[in-house]
């Protein structure tokens, strides 16, 4: 995403497709915390 070439539409595309992936990743750690909690 720091290169300089990449169009402004492509790096917002960009920009938000991490914003998903990092919001489905804070999901699945909460998941898996809540699950691990049954292991302990």
């Amino acid at each position: 995403m720091t290169a300089a070439t990449l169009p402004y539409d492509a790096l917002l595309k960009l920009g938000n497709r991490m914003t998903e992936i990092t919001g489905l990743l804070e999901r699945k750690e909460a998941r898996w915390l809540e699950l691990s909690e049954y292991i302990s």
